[in-house]
C-alpha cells in the first residue's frame, strides 16, 4: 500500500478493517498468544492542511476555462460539493434526479449510509441545470452505465481524470493546496467551523457517524483564529 503512494490514514483504515475480520476468526488463546497486528500503524495520522480559503473558492468562480471541457465540468463539479455541504465525489457522481424533490436533494452517503439532505440553493441550481439531463438518470456525466458491471470502473477511471483536472485548474487558479476531491469536504468543514457553525451541525453535514471524524477535517485551526479567541478570553477577564 505504501509503495501505491496510499496516506498512512487510508492504509491505517484498512489495518483497522483486517484486525477486525482477524478477531473475529480467531480464538481468544489465539489472539493473547500472537497478535500480528502488533506493531501494524492503526492509528490516526496527522495530515497536512487540506482546506482552502473563501478567496481561492472565488478565483475558481472566476477563473475562464474553455467551455464544454472536461476541466470546466470539473470546477463545476468541485463548487457543486462545496455548495452542497461538502458532498463527496462519490455522492456527485452517482448523484440522480429521483434525489431531487421540492428543491431539495436527499440522498445516502455511499461510504456510511448516512442520510444526508441538502437545500438546492441558486448557485446548485445553476450547475445542476447547467449538466443534468433529462435522457439519463445521473446528473453528471461521469458514469455512463449505472448498474452494469463496468460502473466501478467507470466511477473510478472519472476520479483519477477529476482528480488530474483539479490540479491544473488549481495551478492555473493560483492556488497554493493541491487541489483534491478530498480538499472540498475540508475546505467546507473548515470554513463552517470558523462561521461558529456547531460541531454537531457540520458532523450531520458530512454524513460522519461520529464527530471525532469530523474533527479530523477540522484539526487544523488558523492560529490567528487561536490567538484572537486567547485575546477575548483575557479581555473578559479584564486582563
Amino acid at each position: 500500500l505504501k509503495h501505491q503512494g496510499i496516506s498512512p490514514n487510508t492504509i491505517s483504515c484498512y489495518m483497522r478493517s483486517l484486525r477486525t475480520l482477524w478477531r473475529s476468526a480467531t480464538s481468544r488463546l489465539e489472539l493473547e498468544a500472537d497478535n500480528p497486528f502488533k506493531n501494524v500503524f492503526t492509528g490516526n495520522a496527522k495530515t497536512r492542511k487540506r482546506s482552502i480559503t473563501i478567496d481561492d473558492i472565488r478565483k475558481l468562480r472566476q477563473l475562464v476555462l474553455p467551455p464544454d471541457s472536461f476541466e470546466a465540468l470539473s470546477r463545476d463539479v468541485f463548487l457543486f460539493s462545496f455548495y452542497a455541504l461538502g458532498m463527496p465525489f462519490v455522492d456527485v457522481a452517482h448523484l440522480c434526479w429521483s434525489h431531487i424533490a421540492d428543491n431539495v436533494i436527499f440522498y445516502y452517503r455511499r461510504k456510511t449510509s448516512q442520510p444526508v439532505k441538502v437545500h438546492l440553493e441558486p448557485c446548485m441550481i445553476d450547475i445542476v441545470n447547467r449538466y443534468g439531463c433529462c435522457s439519463r438518470d445521473l446528473i453528471f456525466p461521469f458514469i455512463s452505465h449505472p448498474g452494469e458491471s463496468s460502473e466501478e470502473q467507470e466511477y473510478q477511471l472519472a476520479l483519477n481524470k477529476y482528480n488530474r483536472a483539479l490540479k491544473r485548474i488549481g495551478r492555473k487558479a493560483g492556488i497554493g493546496c493541491v487541489l483534491t476531491s478530498y480538499v472540498v469536504r475540508h475546505t467546507w468543514a473548515s470554513v463552517a467551523f470558523s462561521s461558529n457553525v456547531e460541531l454537531p451541525v457540520i458532523s450531520r453535514a458530512l454524513g460522519h457517524t461520529n464527530t471525532d471524524t469530523t474533527l479530523i477535517y477540522i484539526r487544523e485551526i488558523d492560529d490567528n483564529r487561536l490567538d484572537e479567541a486567547n485575546r477575548m478570553l483575557l479581555e473578559n477577564m479584564g486582563l
